[in-house]
């Protein structure tokens, strides 16, 4: 169906354009000095429908079908090229849906452009809500169907025609965004609605892009490390085809200027998981090299919580998942060469930075940046506060001074932020198929037209603009690719990584306060999570008794971190679940290493060796040390031994002693780590000390001996020698 361009006006517009002849010429001449801004009316003779900012649609003469879902009768989709040359020629393609109940025989299609610029993302917006310009647009084209069009039905026309035929002036001034008007109508019915839509005029070619970063989220279903098959089957389901990490990863992974916040505990339990997450994992490694990967803190805890509890954020030196975290039996017969295993995933993460704080949705503060800074994150996402207040737009980026430091604060555009995920999103369920692509064509449409318009503004600075994504937005794969791919063809966008952004000066720019603080999404009392905090510390000081401290503390690290995880939302009882399950795993490591009981000792000596049973319960070999201490000074200890004890095993640790006098002294066992903490229960025994039971028993031993002796030599001198005893001895004499 070819377009038939025109010099006059579309049907049913002549006597007007008449009337409004005077007019036009006005706007002619001055066009020649300058663009102008949008003039509006409230008032409308053809009042429509339309778009808002946070959720753009065209909707012009509507009806309400039995589902009550109101349906445009025109949606302008696209326009080609995105940016137009005076050489260019131009295509401009809409949807026009029947939303009468009668077949439509004649119908007929007009398109228009306004030739002033939309000199503002005020007026922009004003132009897309459908209200009434004070001058027609110019017609440029026109067409009519070729075959009646059914109640209900919808079909797709485009207008081609030069773009001389737009009669736009070609000087560097007159760049910008251009309001175009396709109307829909029938000769028996007449006008049947409106369309508006957006081309963006760019008749030399030479003007700074905008720069533009997209920082997306990946952040799993709640975690629950104390149950890894349920957490897996959950990030299976997300990460399968049509899922929201899947999703992400597909239609991000070829588009390296996408920066991406990932939670590394996340991805270490999906590479642990199900062949379907292994792949994901690995597909998610894959598309990391080469771009700006910032990892959260392990199970991605809620900030403001922390903040609110004074604490930092938990890390440990092994892995965010608590052990022991080899891969499912499945996941290793079915994984190909191509997975990627843990260690694979350890090593990549390992890389990626950590300077970057990603609050819960609206919970940034003063307060959340000052605990960010002080955990040395010293970039923080800010989507709610420090918008720009002006009539220019405010950059992506501003530095905020906090008790801890200067913190860059990267602030989104919430009107940018709106069409980029109404974009990439599903198609709309309750709408038809076609009518729904279309309606999201029309806000990437939208999308171009806002960051060329803000590339208009009269700044001395290139704008660097931020977009985001929330933790639970979920879009769609192909929709998302085609976004990404068409903001990196635009010729006055460069998609760069948030990297750039932070690392580049922006101009001062008034902006609304930081709230001080906010609202923790997890609800938990400050106090509960400061004691779950400490506990841990308890535990982290305890691991110093085996050579590998996170093997015994990253258990409970890992748990009561997850029960401060985003992901939880208002899920209070699983919170504490968590937490009574992270309290429990501290107290059985506290208690795994103890002191045997045995029965008082007897020491007679003045040096000896007290002897002291020492058990490991713990799944780890641990060195102690055993120190005894003595209530009374009667009993000098002379060293501490230490001891090395296998996992449940028991030792006897023999510790010298020197008494100084006798007496009953009690001493108590203390276990210590290599700090001198003590590590176990301390256990008390008696020694009975007699230091000179040793020297008597010598003694009296020493002088019966010596009366033996004696007696022995006093008896042979008084028996004296008998004369057979001193008769000498004679041979025999032979018979």
């Amino acid at each position: 169906m070819a377009a038939r361009r025109t010099g006059r006006p579309a049907r049913g517009g002549r006597a007007r354009m008449r009337g409004r002849a005077v007019l036009g010429a006005t706007f002619v001449a001055l066009l020649a000095l300058g663009p102008l801004s949008l003039g509006t009316s409230s008032s409308s003779a053809a009042a429509t429908a339309g778009p808002t900012a946070a959720g753009p649609r065209v909707v012009t003469e509507e009806v309400v079908t039995e589902e009550t879902v109101a349906v445009p009768a025109v949606v302008v989709t696209e326009v080609t090229p995105r940016s137009v040359g005076p050489d260019d020629t131009v295509s401009v393609s809409a949807l026009l849906t029947n939303t009468t109940d009668t077949l439509l025989e004649k119908v007929h299609a007009h398109l228009g452009v306004v030739r002033y610029r939309l000199s503002s993302r005020e007026a922009l917006r004003g132009w897309a809500a459908g209200e009434v310009t004070t001058v027609d647009p110019t017609p440029v084209a026109d067409l009519d169907l070729d075959e009646p069009l059914a109640p209900g039905a919808s079909r797709t026309v485009t207008f081609t025609a030069p773009a001389a035929d737009l009669r736009l002036l070609p000087y560097p001034e007159t760049s910008g965004a251009r309001g175009i008007v396709v109307t829909f109508s029938d000769d028996a019915q007449g006008r049947l609605g409106e369309g508006r839509g957006f081309l963006v005029w760019d008749p030399t070619a030479d003007g700074a892009p905008v720069r533009l970063s997209v920082v997306v989220p990946v952040t799993g279903p709640a975690p629950d490390p104390t149950d890894p098959a349920a957490w897996t089957s959950r990030i299976e389901s997300e990460t399968a085809e049509g899922g929201q990490l899947g999703a992400i990863v597909a239609g991000t992974a070829a588009h390296r200027g996408v920066s991406w916040v990932v939670d590394p505990a996340l991805v270490e339990r999906a590479a642990a998981g199900t062949p379907g997450t292994v792949a994901w994992a690995s597909a998610l490694v894959a598309g990391a090299s080469g771009r700006d990967v910032f990892a959260t803190d392990p199970f991605d805890p809620d900030l403001a919580a922390l903040a609110a509890a004074g604490v930092e954020p938990l890390t440990d030196d092994r892995s965010p998942v608590a052990a022991p975290q080899e891969p499912d039996a499945e996941a290793t017969a079915g994984a190909s060469a191509t997975t990627a295993p843990i260690d694979d995933v350890r090593r990549a993460a390992a890389s990626w930075r950590t300077d970057l704080a990603l609050p819960a949705e609206g919970t940034a503060s003063t307060e959340v940046l000052t605990a960010a800074a002080a955990a040395g994150r010293r970039l923080v996402v800010v989507d709610d506060g420090l918008e720009g207040v002006g009539p220019t737009t405010a950059p992506g980026s501003t530095t905020v001074a906090t008790s801890s430091g200067d913190v860059t604060a990267l602030v989104p555009d919430p009107q940018l932020d709106a069409l980029f995920r109404s974009a990439t999103s599903p198609l709309d369920p309750t709408l038809p198929t076609e009518l729904a692509a279309a309606n999201r064509d029309h806000d990437l449409m939208l999308l171009l037209a806002e960051i060329a318009t803000v590339g208009e503004e009269p700044v001395a600075a290139q704008r660097h603009l931020l977009v985001t994504s929330s933790r639970t937005w979920t879009p769609d794969a192909t929709a998302l690719g085609h976004v990404l791919g068409t903001l990196e063809n635009q010729r006055r966008i460069d998609l760069a990584p948030v990297s750039t952004l932070a690392g580049t000066p922006q101009p001062s720019s008034d902006r609304t306060p930081l709230p001080v603080t906010t609202s923790p999404v997890a609800n938990l009392r400050t106090a509960t999570v400061a004691r779950a905090w400490e506990r841990v510390a308890e535990v982290r000081a305890f691991a110093g008794v085996t050579a590998d401290p996170a093997s015994l503390s990253s258990t409970p690290v890992a748990t009561t971190s997850a029960a401060l995880s985003v992901a939880w939302g208002s899920a209070t009882t699983d919170r504490v679940r968590l937490l009574d399950d992270a309290r429990a795993q501290v107290t059985a490591i506290l208690g795994g290493i103890s002191v045997v009981a045995g029965s008082d000792i007897n020491l007679i000596s003045d040096r000896g060796n007290l002897p002291v049973r020492v058990r490991n319960d713990l799944a780890v070999a641990v060195s102690v040390g055993v120190a005894l201490v003595p209530d009374d000074p009667r009993l000098s200890v002379l060293d501490v031994p230490s001891a090395t004890l296998e996992p449940g095993s028991e030792q006897n640790v023999q510790v010298p002693v020197r008494a100084i006098g006798s007496g009953d002294v009690s001493v108590v066992v203390r276990l210590t780590g290599p700090d001198g903490e003590v590590v176990a229960e301390p256990y008390a025994f008696d020694v009975r000390v007699r230091a000179e039971w040793e020297t008597v028993g010598t003694g009296v031993m020493g002088g019966l001996l010596a009366l033996l002796v004696l007696g022995g030599v006093v008896r042979t001198i008084r028996r004296g020698r008998s004369a057979r005893r001193t008769a000498p001895i004679r041979p025999l004499e032979d018979a």
